[in-house]
């Protein structure tokens, strides 16, 4: 997964969770901060996000960036809203249903991958 600060650094992610049963995309502050991205870029809110077990976690706020998967020629770029958090994280960012409906993905839990139609062909991306 790549996703640009909006400038033309781009930056490579690796372990990123795909949670089909969260509504929202989760980028942790520490990887927000990672990517020079001005703090008043966040759309700020005052929201409480339900986390595990119902326990609410405090948000920093929203940002909009350019989210690539796969690579070239097999890749595809949208637009993507992450809620950034302050809270521990072994992944440096999660992908909800929005994601999975905006690049019409198609998970295969028994081969730990994900399939998705770009402008050349289905692209794989294969878990470890």
């Amino acid at each position: 997964m790549h996703v640009n600060d909006g400038s033309s650094k781009t930056i490579h992610m690796i372990k990123v969770l795909i949670d089909n049963g969260s509504k929202v995309n989760f980028l942790p502050y520490r990887v927000f901060q990672l990517m020079n991205i001005i703090r008043e870029n966040l759309v700020s809110s005052q929201a409480l996000i339900k986390g595990i077990r119902g326990v609410p976690i405090p948000m920093e706020g929203k940002i909009h960036l350019p989210m690539t998967l796969g690579q070239t020629p097999l890749a595809r770029t949208q637009y993507v809203t992450f809620l950034v958090v302050k809270i521990p994280m072994l992944y440096n960012a999660i992908l909800g249903r929005a994601v999975l409906y905006d690049f019409e993905i198609a998970i295969s839990i028994k081969y730990v991958m994900i399939k998705f139609i770009t402008v050349n062909g289905i692209a794989i991306i294969r878990g470890r």
